[in-house]
């Protein structure tokens, strides 16, 4: 079955981002090397790299959405944006969880 997609993503470089989705991405920033390999933005295994990944943090939070709009096919801005929806929150979740952890082992 033919499948409708957005014709502005998925084009590399030659990808025109929308406007109302460069916004920072949690799950990219503190999920980075789950998040990554799942969009096909390799990159984010720079993640792994102790200093490094103070600085990736910054990068895949700001560009991450951007990131994943160029090397994917989207059907929609509303599809792109519901699943950087369940990734925020599943980030969220993995932070509070762990700082609870923090506060439980003290």
């Amino acid at each position: 079955a033919w499948t409708e997609y957005d014709n502005r993503s998925g084009l590399g470089e030659d990808s025109t981002v929308p406007e109302e989705i460069k916004k920072w991405n949690w799950g990219a920033a503190f999920l980075g090397i789950f998040w990554g390999p799942y969009f096909g933005v390799w990159r984010a295994f720079l993640m792994m790299i102790p200093l490094v990944n103070i600085v990736y943090f910054f990068i895949l939070g700001f560009e991450g959405s951007e990131l994943a709009w160029r090397k994917n096919k989207w059907k929609s801005v509303d599809e792109f944006k519901k699943t950087m929806r369940r990734w925020n929150i599943a980030a969220i979740v993995v932070f509070v969880f762990s700082i609870l952890l923090q506060i439980a082992s003290l």
